[in-house]
């Protein structure tokens, strides 16, 4: 009966175990494919240039948003505005 036991608690760790391991390579293959779609974008890439370049200078975090007319465009410029500045600030403490 102690067999059994084992057996299944075994079973049952090793199921979770690969189901977890799959969800997380899932989700990394879609970070990986919109972090790629973001680097051809040229707001977001242009949101990175800018706010590392307002974060090296020392001013606030306000983003220009108005250099771009679309809504999607905006949006891809502050994500990427916002992603350039954290990383020039991280970068800065180190």
């Amino acid at each position: 009966m102690q067999k059994l036991l084992i057996c299944v608690l075994g079973l049952a760790m090793s199921l979770g175990l690969g189901l977890t391991v799959r969800q997380n390579r899932g989700q990394a293959a879609i970070r990986g494919s919109q972090q790629a779609s973001l680097a051809n974008d040229a707001s977001f890439r242009d949101g990175l240039f800018v706010g590392r370049f307002m974060a090296k200078q020392g001013r606030p975090m306000l983003a220009p948003v108005g250099r771009w007319s679309t809504k999607r465009d905006r949006a891809s410029f502050l994500a990427g505005y916002q992603q350039g500045y954290a990383s020039a600030e991280t970068s800065a403490r180190f």
